[in-house]
């Protein structure tokens, strides 16, 4: 529901909560010095919550509820999509490495170190090859209580070690001004 609520489809959220959390609504993601950050499902972080509650003039009371979570994930993502022109990838670096950071990166006229580029785009490129591979694995054929169990169960090292064909992880053109910062483009397949 909050999928389409934002604008998103069903299995981006589905990816979210694989890449995120691996379908763990009581994860905790961890900072560089080992305090929790961000939350549940879709690892929504502190921020996320407290923007969310501004803008929608609502209480999250409970940050691991996967109806919450899911809300607040789905509308943070769909405020980096709108910040980034509809640019799923961008959205999901800005998600994943907070706006500032994505910012910088994509309006920086300074060449990129390969390693800060592997840095920067492998989130992106990990929820790309997820949601290529659920769908090709149709699971948004799946009814919504089955797909938590899916998702669960769901080891991409091992499909990907069978699925050999290289055509998951694909970088395309660089974002506005950066004709360094490659990242890695969402396409709907």
């Amino acid at each position: 529901k909050a999928a389409s609520k934002y604008g998103l489809r069903p299995l981006d959220i589905y990816a979210l909560m694989t890449v995120e959390s691996h379908a763990n609504p009581r994860a905790v993601g961890k900072d560089d010095v080992g305090k929790g950050h961000s939350y549940g499902l879709t690892q929504i972080s502190k921020a996320a919550i407290k923007d969310f509650e501004k803008a929608k003039r609502t209480k999250v009371t409970d940050k691991f509820d996967p109806t919450q979570n899911i809300e607040v994930g789905a509308w943070y993502i769909k405020q980096q999509k709108e910040r980034y022109k509809d640019d799923m990838a961008a959205a999901l670096l800005a998600n994943n490495r907070g706006m500032r950071k994505a910012d910088r990166f994509f309006n920086s006229d300074e060449p990129v170190s390969k390693e800060k580029l592997s840095e920067m785009t492998d989130y992106p490129a990990r929820f790309l090859s997820v949601y290529r591979i659920f769908k090709d694995l149709g699971i948004e054929n799946l009814k919504e209580q089955e797909v938590g169990a899916a998702i669960a169960q769901f080891k991409p090292e091992e499909y990907l070690k069978t699925h050999e064909s290289g055509e998951y992880l694909t970088v395309f053109k660089p974002y506005d001004k950066s004709p360094y910062a490659e990242y890695v483009k969402y396409k709907p397949v």
